[in-house]
Formats: C-alpha cells, structure tokens, sequence
C-alpha cells in the first residue's frame, strides 16, 4: 500500500507540472514569442513601404521653387508635417514630424525624421491578418533633380510595435530595425535588417 500511495503522489505531482508548464501565468492565446521567418519578412517590407508616399508628397511640394527665390541658391528649413492615411486593410497610420530641405539649382535635397504611429493597421498575407499597433521613429533622405528621384532613396525604422494574429489570437511584441532602400532607376527596394527577432533581406518592386 505505502508504494501504491507513493507512485500516485507522484503521477500526480508530474501531471500537475506538465499542466502548469503547458499553460504557463499568463493569459492564454497572448505570448511574447517571435513571429516565424516568412511573417517577419512579410510585415517588416510592408511597414517600411507604409507612408513613404507621405514623405514623397511633401518632397514634391518642396520641389517648386520658391518665388523670388535665385537658381542657384540654397534654402534651408524645417517645417513640419502631418499626414494621415489608410493602412493596407483598414486600420490608420499617421505620420508627424519635422523635414528639412535645401534646394540649388535642380537638385532637392530632403531629410526627415518623425514618428510613425499605427492604430490597428491592418496587413493581409493570404488568408492571414495582422493587426499592428505602436509607434515607430523613421529617418531618411531623398534627393530630386529636375522633380525625379534620383540616387538611392533611404529610410530607417526604428522602434517596437505589437501585432495580433487573427487566426490564432496570439498578440506578439516586436522589436525594429530595419533600414528601407529605393533604387529608382532599377524600380526596386530592398529592405534590411532585424524584424521580430528574425534577420530579413527583401528585394521588391519599389511600388507594390
């Protein structure tokens, strides 16, 4: 009996770990786990996608010349701006900061760093849905000559964000710092850099 007694104790004391072990403190479905390669990949090129016509649009106003103002000479300023727009399947973006530019001759040269903040932004990956939140701080530049890009168009994020995925329920936190590239000539943009914990290089069209 005194053996029989013990190995139920401890069958017991195994399940009951096991139990704990598989549902853990905190609430079920939320985890901070990493997405997996492919979704990294996927969200961190279309988040360094998102707003880039914001910045365009204000490197396009900044592209007139100013009346009065000498062909060859250079202005500097900073004005700020804020741009709002819709994400990819609903959800809002919104673009706030400060763009710098100096202009000689036919060439415009713009720097600008600002936060971009998302508010359920949503992302389809075929049956998939991704619902990001949070704010990230973008940098860069863009060069125009004669009112086109020219050169390599630069962005860089930064910042941490939290997505829920719909089919699953899980929300996940997630680092970023991803450096965007457009290559206007080539009509492509590749993105680099960590995502979620992943590493991620995608070479895309620079307009999808």
């Amino acid at each position: 009996m005194w053996y029989r007694s013990h190995a139920l104790e401890a069958t017991c004391l195994i399940l009951i770990g096991a139990l704990a072990s598989a549902c853990g403190d905190g609430p079920v479905g939320v985890t901070d786990g990493p997405l997996d390669a492919a979704e990294a990949a996927f969200l961190a090129s279309q988040i360094s996608g998102l707003g880039v016509a914001a910045v365009d649009d204000e490197a396009a106003r900044l592209a007139a010349v100013p009346a009065g103002l000498e062909v060859n000479a250079s202005v500097a300023a900073g004005p700020g701006f804020l741009r709002a727009r819709e994400c990819p399947a609903g959800g809002q973006l919104e673009i706030d900061g400060e763009i710098n530019f100096s202009f000689d001759g036919e060439t415009l040269t713009v720097s600008f760093e600002a936060a971009k903040t998302m508010d359920d932004c949503a992302f389809e990956r075929g049956e998939e849905l991704f619902l990001v939140n949070g704010s990230v701080e973008i940098t860069g530049n863009r060069t125009k000559v004669a009112g086109a890009p020219a050169g390599l168009q630069e962005t860089h994020i930064e910042g941490a964000v939290t997505i829920f995925v719909e089919s699953t329920g899980e929300e996940k936190s997630c680092e970023i710092d991803i450096t965007s590239v457009a290559d206007p000539e080539a009509g492509t943009r590749e993105v680099t850099g960590t995502f979620c914990g992943h590493e991620v290089g995608e070479n895309r069209p620079s307009r999808e």
